[in-house]
């Protein structure tokens, strides 16, 4: 057991009130945190941080990413969606467990030095990915892809089942695992409402991309006769069921009040999407209708970065484009998706995603010396208008340091950079 005491910081909380704690102190105890005072708390601790100058945040949360897609990054640019996977599918069928494992490596490594401190993740060779999260000391739900469309086996959904439960709650509960059916268009009917239906029974999260282009609303409108949110509905896929749902663009009104009936969390990806010309979020219209709405990178093969701060910016700027209205989405709501929303979004708001009394210490302590941050009208605008994720320096997960100034300390990044690149040259011959 030990415990760390943050002293002398300004604390955006992030909490039921959006308090924000001028020469705040923070005591943690093993992966707790016990105490957060104005007054000086006097527990003998195994660390002091002396953050007077600077804030204390919760973690980002990434709620959408294809860590491994580190090793396409520049691959396929300026290609729409369809091109681009028809790219990058070669590639992808090539990789063997260890360039997954590295890859995501890779891209954990480049979000903590962004603040992230738990992400959602969609990728193949999911042992490889939850061990890389377990390694690392970061927080992580990662999804078992799964697909059944011109696949040549059957999904044995028991076995795949069975995969998910046994990495569940591994690295001291920083890792939890769900189901990840890819899309509509690549998951029949039959598996979707199956996984539903075993989702319910076990209790567990489903991740699926959802509405992300006009010609996936146009082909199953032509096939169905719905939109893909009613068809889901018809599959009784998000009753009862927690659902996280990746992209969720070409929406209708009728759509947003079935998100908003279900409970169920939509994950922009604003960079990602302009990249890939697959359309804009309407994350205001969402958030009106009561939909909680998170952030998300997507992969890094087409973003290209892994950052969650600048897709905090990028969202209130579209919404206020799109909306006609310059006070669409404003800087807190912004900065809530990008923390005690995600949070929510992955069922993990009890435990993370604000700075409170007995939740999990996932906190990170960014430098607001610089000069983007003067002067101090509005300390949430500074921070996600002018603020940039390299102000992070120390990054806590599960009550551990993880990074401390600017340092990685859970593992060796060169050792990840060095293996990294092996993989690329291996890839890529």
């Amino acid at each position: 057991m030990s415990t760390i005491l943050i002293k002398n910081a300004q604390v955006v909380t992030m909490n039921g009130q959006d308090q924000i704690l001028d020469h705040a102190n923070i005591l943690i105890d093993n992966n707790i945190i016990k105490k957060i005072s104005a007054e000086t708390i006097n527990d003998k601790a195994d660390k002091i941080i002396d953050a007077k100058g600077k804030l204390v945040l919760p973690g980002f949360i990434n709620a959408h990413t294809h860590a491994a897609m580190t090793l396409l990054r520049g691959y396929s640019d300026n290609q729409n969606l369809d091109k681009w996977l028809e790219n990058i599918g070669p590639i992808e069928g090539k990789m063997q467990p260890e360039d997954v494992y590295w890859g995501t490596m890779l891209a954990i490594t480049e979000m903590i030095k962004n603040g992230v401190t738990c992400f959602l993740d969609m990728y193949s060779h999911f042992g490889s990915i939850s061990q890389a999260i377990i390694d690392s000391g970061i927080r992580g739900v990662n999804s078992l892809a799964l697909v059944d469309v011109n696949q040549a086996d059957k999904v044995n959904l028991d076995d795949k089942l069975k995969t998910i439960v046994s990495w569940h709650g591994k690295g001291d509960r920083r890792l939890t695992t769900c189901f990840g059916p890819h899309a509509p268009y690549t998951c029949s009917g039959l598996l979707l409402r199956n996984i539903s239906n075993l989702a319910r029974k076990n209790h567990l999260s489903i991740h699926i991309h959802l509405a992300e282009t006009r010609k996936e609303v146009s082909d199953i409108k032509r096939k169905y006769q719905m939109s893909p949110v009613e068809l889901m509905v018809k599959y009784d896929f998000f009753s009862q069921n927690q659902v996280i749902v990746a992209h969720g663009i070409w929406l209708g009104d009728r759509d947003m009040t079935i998100f908003k009936n279900n409970k169920v969390s939509v994950v922009t990806c604003p960079s990602s999407n302009l990249k890939l010309n697959a359309g804009i979020c309407p994350t205001h219209q969402l958030t009106n209708h009561g939909v909680n709405v998170a952030l998300g990178t997507d992969g890094a093969a087409s973003n290209n970065s892994l950052d969650i701060l600048a897709e905090a910016k990028l969202a209130t700027l579209l919404a206020k484009y799109f909306s006609s209205d310059p006070a669409a989405l404003g800087a807190n709501k912004a900065l809530k998706m990008a923390t005690i929303n995600g949070a929510k979004a992955l069922g993990l708001a009890k435990e993370v995603g604000s700075i409170e009394v007995g939740k999990c210490a996932d906190l990170i302590i960014m430098d607001n010396s610089g000069p983007q941050y003067l002067p101090n009208h509005n300390l949430i605008a500074n921070i996600v208008y002018a603020g940039k994720s390299s102000d992070t320096e120390t990054v806590i997960v599960n009550g551990k340091i993880v990074m401390e100034n600017r340092k990685i300390i859970a593992f060796d990044e060169e050792k990840v950079k060095m293996e990294f690149n092996k993989r690329v040259k291996t890839l890529f011959k």
